[in-house]
């Protein structure tokens, strides 16, 4: 999970550009992201001074051998948006994507398109 800041540390906002190219982003290296919506919190910045802040929350669903690659995109996120940091979180489950048992058509994802003729 990432949390996306919706303003800069000087307080003016993100624009809307900006954060649609970085989720852009995020879905060309990772192929999705799921947001979870705006969120807020509050943190102690280097400075000892207290930051409030809405973020977007963003879940991006890898492989652990590509966790370090989202971590990276974390890194580059914060110094798009000129921050001391942002909030990266790892936790460990199985995402799965359950595809029709009926007989609705199969849309393959990764090629964007039906997937062939046959129904399941």
């Amino acid at each position: 999970m990432l949390l996306i800041p919706l303003a800069y540390n000087d307080g003016a906002a993100v624009p809307a550009e900006v954060q649609t190219r970085l989720l852009d982003q995020l879905y060309a290296r990772f192929g999705g992201y799921t947001m979870a919506g705006v969120v807020a919190g509050a943190y102690r910045m280097a400075d000892g001074s207290r930051a409030d802040e809405r973020s977007l929350a963003i879940w991006v669903a890898v492989p652990p051998e590509r966790i370090d690659e989202v971590r990276q995109a974390a890194a580059e996120i914060a110094r798009e948006l000129r921050q001391e940091s942002v909030y990266f979180e790892v936790t460990r489950g199985t995402v799965e994507f359950v595809e029709p048992r009926d007989t609705e058509r199969v849309y393959d994802v990764q090629r964007d398109r039906p997937a062939g003729d046959h129904v399941r």
